[in-house]
């Protein structure tokens, strides 16, 4: 596999060299080591929240519009409450744009290659979804600010200051708009102090993201080391193993695999936990009634839009489904993507009631 996939790239500008030592090409690969250490570039910070925030999106991680193409390795390991490491694997992505790249996911559960050649998106191997540990390697290492980008009709943005030991990060929280709308977790994005390099996600609830290591790329920063940490307990470590720029691209490497099924797009089938958790931007809860329990299965639809379009519910009494519908048609979501457009998204869940 590494062989071929040297034969169709020239990496350059990689850390650390000795890891993109290809054993039967060694003379395709002109790689030089990045600095250890954090170098932070001249810039002038703004002080306004939408502004900082927007300065950032275009500094931090590796899938940013307009960058340069790019090649990354990311390892990771997961760990359960009690710190035992569960599962483990890799993610390899190499990346001309948005609508061209192949990435390569693999774990002790689950192996998956995306190849994007700019007309549409094929999946070969397991053909479900990324969201769950794949979501988070891809949201936190490759577009650490994406939580950051919703439309600015639904967010409020306030500026806070976290501390962590003796150190003190300024920070942008993103709450609702709507101050009716209850949200557990909001999103603070905090920085190294006079920068605009994103050093801590913290979402409350003892749920945060942790930069280390960070190194200059392209004009941007990158974190070789993350770590997601969940009510105080590590969840979850990324470390960025290659890293390098694309100089000569082979549009055959880009090539769907023969067993791979796609185009992929229309209607997609999500797990409703973990598509709520990452896309979800407003979840109104329903109004029960009073003196009724049971159970409700819904099945709803997320139009293009981020609005949904579609809700069914079964089982339990119908006051009960009445009023789940209601708060469920309610929801609003960030438009999931594919190839930059915006595709329908169906979910199941369910919920139990109890009277009041």
């Amino acid at each position: 596999m590494w062989n071929s996939l040297f034969l169709a790239l020239v990496l350059v500008s990689g850390i650390p060299a000795q890891n993109f030592a290809a054993p039967l090409q060694p003379s395709l690969i002109q790689d030089s080591p990045a600095s250890n250490s954090t170098v932070v570039p001249s810039e002038k910070v703004p002080q306004a929240a939408a502004d900082l925030l927007k300065l950032a999106s275009g500094r931090n991680g590796l899938d940013i519009v307009g960058a340069k193409p790019w090649h990354v390795k990311l390892t990771f390991d997961q760990f359960d409450e009690d710190g035992d490491n569960v599962h483990s694997g890799t993610l390899e992505e190499f990346h001309i744009d948005s609508r061209k790249y192949k990435r390569i996911y693999t774990s002790d559960t689950v192996s998956r290659t995306d190849v994007a050649n700019g007309t549409g998106l094929f999946r070969s191997g397991d053909q479900s979804w990324p969201l769950d540990v794949e979501g988070e390697l891809i949201g936190v290492a490759l577009r650490p600010l994406y939580h950051a980008q919703w439309d600015g009709k639904d967010r409020r943005l306030v500026k806070t200051e976290l501390k962590e030991g003796t150190a003190a990060y300024p920070c942008v929280a993103v709450h609702p708009a709507d101050p009716n709308i209850i949200q557990l977790g909001v999103p603070s994005f905090c920085f190294q102090p006079g920068t605009a390099m994103l050093r801590l996600i913290h979402f409350g609830l003892g749920s945060q993201v942790t930069f280390d290591s960070i190194v200059p790329f392209q004009g941007h920063y990158v974190a070789r080391e993350i770590t997601v940490a969940v009510a105080g307990k590590v969840h979850l470590k990324i470390h960025v193993e290659k890293l390098g720029e694309i100089a000569q691209i082979n549009d055959a490497f880009f090539a769907p695999p023969p067993d791979s099924k796609g185009p992929l797009g229309g209607r997609i089938p999500m797990p409703s936990a973990s598509y709520e958790e990452e896309y979800q931007i407003a979840r109104p809860q329903p109004v029960y009634p009073r003196g009724i329990e049971g159970h409700v299965k819904v099945n709803y639809v997320v139009g293009k839009d981020g609005l949904v379009i579609e809700a069914t519910a079964q089982d339990g009494p119908e006051e009960l489904r009445k009023a789940v519908l209601e708060a469920v048609r309610k929801y609003r979501f960030r438009p999931y993507l594919i190839l930059d457009q915006p595709v329908e998204v169906e979910c199941h869940q369910s919920f139990a009631l109890h009277s009041r």
